[in-house]
């Protein structure tokens, strides 16, 4: 149903837009940057436990997102810039999607019957994972019982009322794919379903459909133009924080003196070592100064690593580097740590915005199985829906 309501997100905002506007220009540019306006901050998704009160921020925030880059866009377009109209803007966002997730949340709880799956694999080996899933799915999925025979399976098929049948193990024999096919089935594996409602690929299914992801991993190859949005991204954004920097050092050295930057060793692509820079928020001691629980707080220390991305050391988009000591020891520890590795680390991430600050090694494993997830789907689209979400993260503080 998160296609459907996609789907409808941006039908509504363009029926919104065509009754604003009657330029067709005016009408897609619109349409797109509110709809990534107010997606960037995860507008009104039920499972991010929101108070009502952050649920009104985010809007505004999503609105406040939409209408800055409908600005940008139009200082290049004087047909645009005629046009814009933040009333008009505020009507499309602040009350379009409010009233369709309203509307589609109320229809989706009252009417529509949850899919109802037969599990092949094993019940403890994968209980909590579908439990999960059935959470995230707000109901509208739930898995009624688990077969591990072909017997099984024909006495579900005759006895049971049941919609598809979830393949959670790899290793099926012939009689029951032929079983399958004849009774046309309807099948779904749990690699594709895990990862659509997790945005994670979980350990213990990689570890059943290794095969399947070693052949998915050495395939995967970077987006061509990711270099390029990099070093354009950072030196765009440099300029802007120059003046935030200035201010940061003159900070720095008046509380603490010299150095102004803190380097540490890091480890990038093809888990080579690196020097990441950032501001220095301690003092020799290891005491955070004044100030550094302040830039700490708004993560404006971290704007230094912008000059990494130019470097070539690493990418606005990517899995966080690690210090020496967890580096080592999360690869001792940690089944698939290295698959991590065949992208640059990031300013940003998939587990820094969807995940908590990691504190012990469980956190690690969770937060790995996030950076598996953007290393088999990284995309320049996918990039952007970070980079817009880490807007979100940064007034928020939700991940690291």
């Amino acid at each position: 149903m998160i296609k459907e309501l996609k789907i409808l997100e941006i039908f509504t905002l363009l029926i919104f837009n065509v009754l604003l506007y009657n330029n067709i220009y005016i009408i897609i540019i619109n349409t797109m940057a509110i709809y990534l306006g107010m997606y960037s901050f995860k507008i009104f998704e039920e499972d991010i436990g929101a108070t009502p009160s952050e649920i009104i921020i985010r809007y505004l925030f999503g609105f406040i997102t939409a209408s800055f880059m409908i600005f940008l866009i139009s200082l290049f377009s004087a047909q645009l810039l005629q046009n814009y109209n933040l009333l008009k803007i505020f009507i499309s966002s602040f009350i379009s999607i409010p009233v369709l997730h309203l509307l589609f949340f109320k229809y989706e709880r009252k009417y529509i019957k949850p899919l109802r799956y037969v599990v092949y694999g094993k019940k403890n080996y994968y209980k909590n994972i579908l439990e999960e899933i059935t959470k995230k799915s707000r109901g509208n999925i739930v898995f009624i019982g688990y077969i591990e025979t072909l017997e099984e399976l024909e006495f579900y098929n005759n006895n049971v009322n049941y919609d598809r049948l979830l393949i959670a193990n790899p290793f099926i024999s012939d009689k029951m794919k032929k079983y399958i096919e004849k009774r046309n089935i309807k099948k779904e594996y749990i690699t594709s379903i895990a990862e659509r409602f997790l945005k994670r690929i979980h350990l213990k299914i990689m570890y059943s459909f290794e095969e399947y992801y070693k052949i998915y991993f050495s395939e995967k190859e970077e987006p061509k133009l990711k270099r390029v949005i990099d070093i354009l991204f950072s030196v765009v954004l440099l300029i802007i924080f120059s003046p935030v920097m200035l201010l940061i050092s003159i900070v720095i050295l008046l509380e603490s003196g010299f150095p102004l930057v803190f380097r540490q060793k890091r480890f990038g692509k093809n888990q080579m070592p690196f020097e990441m820079i950032k501001f220095r928020t301690m003092d020799k001691k290891g005491k955070i100064l004044k100030s550094g629980k302040l830039i700490r707080k708004t993560r404006v220390d971290e704007v230094l690593q912008f000059i990494n991305v130019i470097k070539g050391d690493m990418s606005i988009v990517g899995p966080r580097p690690e210090i020496e000591k967890f580096h080592n020891q999360m690869l001792r520890n940690i089944n698939y740590y290295e698959i991590r590795y065949q992208t640059k680390p990031g300013i940003t991430g998939w587990a820094q915005i969807y995940y908590k600050y990691t504190q012990s090694l469980e956190d690690y494993k969770r937060k790995t199985e996030y950076d598996l997830y953007y290393i088999k789907n990284r995309s320049i689209m996918l990039d952007l829906q970070i980079m817009l979400k880490t807007v979100e993260t940064m007034f928020f503080h939700k991940g690291q």
